[in-house]
């Protein structure tokens, strides 16, 4: 198993996250809190939420 995979914390920020993702060319990431796996978080799973929320405030929907 490889331990020096990068990871995020359910306190970061989203904009800071996607940067993370963006930088090492990442596509998902484990989600750690105190040193324990959270989940996962996928760059098209928040990319499409965003979207969605567009359009939510936008009135396109």
């Amino acid at each position: 198993m490889n331990t020096r995979v990068k990871t995020v914390s359910p306190r970061d920020d989203l904009t800071e996250v996607l940067q993370k993702m963006d930088d090492g060319r990442i596509f998902s990431m484990p989600v750690v809190s105190d040193g324990r796996f959270q989940g996962m978080i996928s760059k098209a799973t928040l990319l499409d939420r965003y979207r969605k929320e567009l359009m939510v405030q936008t009135g396109r929907l």
